[in-house]
């Protein structure tokens, strides 16, 4: 069982609002970076929560690019995804998903995954946020 098997119907901590997703609703492959391309404005968001949304409504008015990757999504940014204004991947982050992207923005709840998406980031040499944090001098480009 998947880990969005595992959260399907489970109020999400934020909102209330069931965890999980319709596969009717999907609106970007779930198997991810292979099916990106890289450019200069393109983003990854690690969350799908109140604070990604803050993190990508700038993003948005900036003209960027963005894929989610979230089990799930907050209604709004739910709404953003079937409007075609991003794409979701509807899972948990794994190693290997900022692949392509020219900058990252973790914005999780869990501090123990934002501090992975963090660390893969700086290996890879791209900037990098902790959605609420300044981006750091050295992550800028």
């Amino acid at each position: 069982m998947t880990s969005a098997e595992r959260a399907r119907g489970q109020p999400c901590p934020i909102d209330g609002v069931p965890r999980g997703f319709d596969p009717g609703t999907a609106v970007a492959p779930a198997d991810g970076a292979s099916h990106v391309s890289e450019r200069v404005d393109s983003c990854l968001v690690v969350g799908g929560g109140i604070i990604a949304a803050r993190a990508i409504a700038s993003l948005l008015e900036a003209g960027t690019r963005i894929t989610v990757v979230s089990p799930w999504l907050a209604p709004a940014l739910l709404e953003v995804a079937r409007e075609g204004r991003l794409s979701w991947w509807p899972r948990e982050y794994a190693r290997g998903d900022v692949s392509g992207f020219a900058r990252v923005v973790a914005a999780t709840d869990d501090a123990v995954v934002n501090a992975r998406v963090l660390a893969e980031a700086r290996e890879r040499g791209l900037p990098v946020t902790a959605a609420g944090d300044a981006p750091i001098a050295a992550d800028r480009r």
